[in-house]
């Protein structure tokens, strides 16, 4: 008797851990998810001339030294992501993109830009309209004021208002250098800071205050690239959060049907 109680509470913790591990699981495919759609949605990628792979996927403290993270800046609890896109066409293009996560949510992004310049839009403008209008049908954030400030001169580094909206733009390095861009919406006595730069009329970074209305607003300007160079994992990622999950499963199966087993051996052995 005493080794049948044994054995059940054995079954329970195994099935208790492999619950843990499936939630952990479950939590880190809703941010991949989030990232993929961001990706997929947002970036204006002809994304099937790309291949997408998960390069890195932990929290701050993971991420190895020598990588170059581009100066983006990750608090502990934030999850990184980090994803290498290469041609499918047989052309060099290749871009890295960096992202982090809060409470499955992507509020901060860069991305290190190693392809042709027709990547872009054809105008700045029309890269920040079109990069505001998908993200916004991306998060559901309303981005309408900010579109509507693009009307301006973006030519030259300047601040506006339009209402209780404030917009700045700063241009740095000569062609083929970046543009951001800082909308700043009023909080009480606080505010919320929305930023974008733009590298070849391409959108190589971003960071949403609005997502995360504790955090102090940071820069992402994509400086540095990824020391590693282009390369792709060779392998898929093996599942081992999946297998372990089903070995757990099936190790808890095998000892009940065992205790099944005696059980029921027991009243056959006394009737001989």
């Amino acid at each position: 008797m005493k080794n049948k109680k044994i054995s059940i509470i054995v079954i329970l913790g195994l099935l208790m851990i492999s619950g843990q591990i499936w939630v952990a699981q479950a939590d880190s495919s809703t941010a991949q998810d989030k990232a993929l759609a961001y990706i997929e949605n947002v970036l204006p990628l002809n994304i099937d001339k790309f291949q997408i792979k998960l390069m890195i996927n932990g929290y701050a403290a993971d991420i190895p030294q020598e990588l170059d993270t581009h100066n983006i800046s990750f608090e502990g609890e934030d999850k990184v992501l980090i994803y290498f896109l290469g041609s499918r066409v047989g052309t060099m293009d290749w871009l890295n993109v960096v992202l982090a996560v809060r409470n499955d949510t992507i509020y901060k992004c860069a991305v290190d830009l190693k392809t042709g310049p027709d990547i872009g839009q054809s105008s700045l403008k029309e890269a920040a309209t079109i990069f505001l209008t998908r993200y916004q049908t991306y998060s559901g954030l309303n981005t309408t004021a900010m579109a509507n400030m693009l009307s301006y001169d973006l030519t030259h580094d300047s601040t506006v208002t339009s209402g209780n909206l404030t917009m700045t733009i700063q241009h740095t390095g000569a062609s083929g250098g970046t543009t951001e861009f800082t909308w700043i919406y009023p909080n009480g006595n606080d505010y919320f800071a929305f930023e974008v730069s733009f590298q070849n009329n391409f959108p190589v970074s971003f960071y949403d205050e609005r997502q995360i209305p504790t955090t102090t607003p940071s820069p992402t300007a994509p400086i540095g690239t990824i020391n590693t160079g282009p390369h792709m994992p060779e392998t898929e990622p093996f599942p081992t959060l999946t297998v372990l999950v089903v070995a757990l499963i099936l190790l808890a199966v095998v000892i009940a049907s065992v205790l099944l087993y005696k059980r029921n051996r027991k009243p056959a052995e006394a009737r001989l």
